[in-house]
């Protein structure tokens, strides 16, 4: 399968045909001498292993451009393919079935094979330096034969090409520009971002920005604005907002949580350099506010808000000891009732609003953007409002077709797989609540 916007062939990296799987990943690479690389992912598009295919040299040529179907027959292979899997969120690698390094954020523990035991690894740990992008700079060896010594030193052009890689060991780490994985594979030469992968050479990406719709100035393929010495490239993960409301921008995360900044700096380009930040469940910004960010995030889903009151998801913000205590509270759409006070959201007629507290937990169930989409954007607004899916009956039963369907919906959905382990057990519990089962 093809995505319109993807690349499809290179003849400049000598790749041949690239084929994409539904959620716009690529899942073959063929290359002009034969070579494949294959790609394993798993429901939700994280990826799982690579497969480096190595063809014999001078034993066929694939056309650039065309579409590929049959795969490199075995007598064409040098080997055994080569494989790397990636685990933990991608944190640990096994090459070749066997462990090969763990990565943390200051650096990684690499393993290698003990020249006397072959059946058992010792482990080297190495410490990165790093500039303000987050680009590897330099490794550092903190034990080993070794210890203390810089084993591999980098530099790079502005939008990340590498004009130096100076190696003192045999192997080599390939987490680079931004800290992110570089693959040479074949001549691939792209950097893995997780939502796209990035050609240094040109600056620009292999797909299209998924948000590419916020930014109509910025061409969708375009590297950071075009400012690689200031920024790191948005790729829609996690978002920022201002305290009243206003989008900032996202970075090139793998999450997607929402933060709140008001220390920011705008840039000549219309783009935001963020200074601090606060998550969204921690901040104490206005109901309002508030209504402003759920708005936009179920607005970007497709979702048609002129059609709520106000054309906007209402947003009130109570204390449940302010209110007991007969305290005003920062009530937009007015006061909340004790009645109404375990609940995170609740469609009536055209209007949806949200219940935001943060003396207990439930805050947390707006942390990401997935989150949001699935409660506001799934559950509340298409299940809800547009099909008219509810919980109870008029005569106040509960309607089990309709929970059903409403949950299954929502547990389908594909946003249901990036949301949070807490967001999930507590949508479990309120289906349980309604219609039993697991």
């Amino acid at each position: 399968m093809i995505h319109t916007g993807s690349l499809v062939s290179d003849a400049g990296r000598n790749i041949a045909y690239i084929k994409y799987d539904y959620n716009n990943n690529p899942v073959l690479i063929y290359f002009t001498d034969g070579s494949e690389t294959e790609y394993v992912y798993s429901a939700t598009g994280e990826k799982l292993r690579v497969i480096y295919i190595t063809a014999k040299k001078n034993v066929i040529t694939r056309e650039v451009g065309k579409d590929i179907t049959e795969r490199l027959p075995e007598n064409y292979k040098v080997s055994t393919p080569e494989t790397v899997d990636y685990l933990l969120g991608g944190a640990l690698t096994l090459r070749n079935g066997r462990i090969d390094k763990y990565q943390f954020e200051e650096g990684y523990c690499q393993a290698e094979k003990d020249n006397y035991y072959t059946t058992r690894d010792y482990f080297t740990f190495c410490y990165y330096d790093q500039d303000h992008l987050g680009n590897i700079r330099q490794v550092t060896e903190a034990d080993g034969s070794k210890k203390g010594e810089v084993i591999q030193r980098m530099n790079y052009y502005p939008f990340g090409a590498e004009f130096c890689d100076n190696s003192t060991k045999s192997y080599v780490q390939n987490h680079k520009y931004n800290g992110k994985e570089f693959d040479n594979m074949h001549g691939l030469n792209t950097y893995d971002y997780g939502a796209r992968q990035y050609n240094p050479v040109t600056g620009r990406w292999d797909r299209m920005d998924p948000h590419s719709e916020s930014y109509y100035n910025v061409s969708p393929y375009a590297y950071c604005h075009n400012n690689p010495v200031m920024l790191v490239d948005p790729n829609g993960m996690d978002d920022y907002y201002t305290s009243d409301g206003k989008f900032l921008g996202s970075n090139n995360k793998k999450t997607d949580y929402i933060y709140i900044s008001d220390n920011y700096k705008q840039l000549k380009n219309g783009s935001y350099a963020i200074n601090s930040r606060v998550a969204l469940p921690e901040s104490d910004i206005s109901a309002k506010a508030l209504s402003k960010i759920f708005t936009d995030i179920v607005k970007k889903m497709g979702c048609d808000v002129s059609q709520l009151d106000g054309g906007q998801i209402n947003v009130l913000k109570w204390s449940p000891s302010a209110h007991s205590n007969g305290i005003d509270v920062d009530d937009q759409y007015g006061d909340c009732i004790d009645g109404e006070s375990y609940m995170n959201a609740q469609t009536e007629g055209n209007n949806i609003t949200v219940y935001f507290t943060k003396e207990d937990k439930r805050s947390f169930m707006f942390e990401t953007r997935s989150n949001i989409q699935n409660m506001l954007g799934v559950h509340e607004y298409r299940n809800h409002f547009e099909n008219s899916l509810h919980h109870y009956n008029d005569d106040k039963t509960p309607n089990i077709s309709h929970n059903i369907k409403l949950f299954d919906n929502v547990m389908h959905d594909p946003t249901w797989y990036k949301t949070t382990e807490f967001y999930k057990n507590s949508i479990i519990r309120e289906k349980k609540s309604y219609i039993g089962g697991n």
